[in-house]
């Protein structure tokens, strides 16, 4: 009895040591233990959380939080392996778990595609998507494609990217030759873009789906090569961020990362012997995060993880801290044991956690209020003329109160505006153009709202002295014609006039109606002539009382209508104001 009991006893310690447990309630500290194991945890997502149990031979047990189960991955006591083995690293995809131990690499879950001994090391895993040695698998689908000159299996370091919708970014693995950057599509379409003239090198590329970021080595004169960092947009612009950005042996997740347009991004400043960390928000809009003291002498300062809102997690010595480079504040810090990690979705209360050795913690990052816009159409454009666009918005709420309104440009920062501003007039466009205008509301703590964006485009410039055609129809009921036009124009200088004439085809004669505004109520006079044989006959114009004036013509056989738009004074004009003319023309030969 003694001894079934003693059994009893050490079956229950042993599964209390293996089964994960909520060890904390949330409470007023910041971080909270969500999980624990008798091991060290590996990798987790929303519903599972992997992790190798110590031992002669390291087991890797897979964790379901949502029905509490527990399943063993690889055991290697069971193959009958004599030497010990470990598990080097465990990573989950979309449906199960690769991992990598000291014989080999091996997959669990629903039926992989995609992948077999051939694949080489696993070097990353993303939702559905895996990057090895000889190539990128699609786990649901089981296509494979190559990343063409990728050279995995001789770089020293990662060159590459992957994306959750499997999209790869990667440059070549000597990065002092001539090294290309390259996209590789989950399609198997490849992009290569070759260094210009400028350059003649690429390294450390990365994605966050749209932009990508990588070192360029310019080609030097005889003296030291230099790297910058560089942007290429989705559309083809390219930005350089840094000029002298490390060189191609520094690790790129520790040096720089992107992510929803943001860049965080570390530089050497060897004048003062420091390092600096810098954000940089989509806009273009630079902020300094931190700089060391020049006194230190320890291991560089190196970048975590970079939010899509702009929050950098950052490391210093043993100090790890979280900043938000939206209002310049340090949100958080831990030091010792234990390193960060982001996951979004994952648990309530936020993306950051730190995992250490077996414990699981959630941080409770306290985000300041930004300001907040209204429902609806809160950023309108009005105005839209061939050099100027009227800006309006909605005031945006805040608790402390809006203290100031970013407008941008194509993304970049065009002008900064006090808190009780609700429009803005944009000059210096270009003709026929399509702009992007963007704008963020700014509290007194610096809190920045989200943006609201309008895209527009600029109208055709009208040559001086002539209108242009806005739309036209024509139509006959078999006894007579009809033309319908309406043109618009600009009186841009005293004394300009705008003109417009028409005849009837031979054999024809018709009446010619013309009306003449100006939406914005610029004071034009509009005249109307019939011209032939010798003679030109002025004819009579009406104002209506809405300010639109009015006149109407015979043109016979072999003569024409004139008319003209001038300024009622030599001081009526406006290059920025249209004025309208809508001209209607019956006609026949009968």
């Amino acid at each position: 009895m003694r001894r079934r009991f003693m059994l009893l006893v050490c079956g229950f310690l042993m599964l209390s040591l293996l089964l994960p447990f909520q060890a904390d309630a949330a409470g007023t500290d910041p971080e909270t233990r969500l999980f624990q194991v008798d091991g060290i945890i590996l990798d987790f997502d929303e519903n599972r959380i992997a992790w190798k149990q110590p031992g002669y031979h390291e087991v890797l047990w897979l964790y379901n939080r949502t029905d509490k189960s527990q399943i063993k991955i690889f055991d290697p006591s069971e193959t009958g392996a004599y030497y010990p083995i470990g598990i080097h690293l465990a990573r989950l995809s979309a449906e199960g778990v690769f991992y990598s131990h000291s014989r080999g690499l091996g997959y669990y879950g629903s039926a992989l595609q995609g992948w077999d001994e051939h694949s080489g090391d696993l070097h990353e895993v993303n939702g559905n998507f895996a990057v090895f040695t000889n190539g990128v698998a699609n786990l649901a689908t089981g296509e494979f494609r190559t990343l063409p000159t990728s050279g995995l299996e001789f770089a020293s370091y990662i060159q590459f990217d992957l994306s959750i919708d499997g999209t790869v970014v990667y440059t070549d693995p000597d990065p002092t030759s001539e090294s290309g950057l390259y996209k590789s599509l989950p399609d198997g379409t490849l992009t290569t873009y070759a260094p210009s003239s400028n350059y003649r090198a690429y390294s450390g590329a990365m994605t966050d789906g749209k932009n990508i970021i990588y070192k360029a080595l310019a080609r030097d004169d005889g003296s030291d090569s230099k790297w910058s960092l560089q942007v290429r947009s989705a559309n083809g612009e390219i930005t350089t961020v840094a000029q002298n950005a490390e060189d191609q042996w520094s690790d790129p997740q520790t040096s720089y990362q992107i992510n929803n347009g943001w860049i965080a991004y570390r530089e050497y400043d060897a004048e003062k012997d420091r390092w600096i960390l810098y954000a940089r928000s989509p806009e273009g809009v630079e902020r300094q995060v931190f700089a060391t003291d020049g006194a230190w002498n320890g291991p560089p300062l190196s970048i975590k993880k970079l939010g899509p809102d702009g929050t950098v997690a950052y490391k210093l010595g043993d100090t790890t801290y979280i900043h938000s480079a939206q209002v310049g504040k340090l949100l958080y810090s831990f030091s010792g044991p234990g390193e960060l990690e982001y996951r979004e979705h994952v648990f309530a209360g936020g993306p950051w956690y730190r995992v250490d050795g077996g414990s699981l913690y959630s941080i409770q990052v306290a985000y300041p209020e930004a300001p907040q816009w209204p429902e609806g159409d809160v950023l309108t454009v009005t105005g839209v003329t061939y050099n100027s666009v009227h800006l309006n918005w909605l005031p945006a709420r805040d608790e402390t109160g809006v203290d100031e309104y970013m407008v941008f440009q194509n993304n970049t920062l065009l002008e900064t505006l006090n808190g009780d501003v609700n429009s803005y007039e944009v000059k210096g466009l270009s003709p026929n153009s399509s702009y992007l205008f963007s704008l963020v509301a700014v509290d007194a703590a610096g809190n920045q709202s989200v943006k609201q964006e309008a895209t527009i485009t600029t109208a055709a410039y009208a040559t001086p002295g002539s209108f242009q055609l806005s739309d036209s129809r024509t139509y006959s009921d078999g006894w007579y014609n009809y033309e319908f036009s309406l043109y618009y124009g600009y009186i841009s200088s005293s004394g300009q006039e705008l003109s417009g004439s028409w005849s009837p085809p031979e054999d024809f004669r018709g009446v010619v109606k013309v009306s003449m505004g100006s939406p914005e109520g610029e004071d034009y006079d509009l005249s109307l002539e019939t011209v032939g044989e010798g003679n030109r006959t002025t004819e009579d114009t009406t104002k209506l009382p809405d300010g639109t004036e009015f006149s109407a013509a015979e043109v016979p056989e072999g003569y024409r209508a004139e008319w003209r738009v001038k300024g009622h004074t030599d001081k009526d004009y406006s290059p920025d104001k249209k004025v309208f003319v809508y001209v209607s023309i019956k006609y026949d030969n009968h």
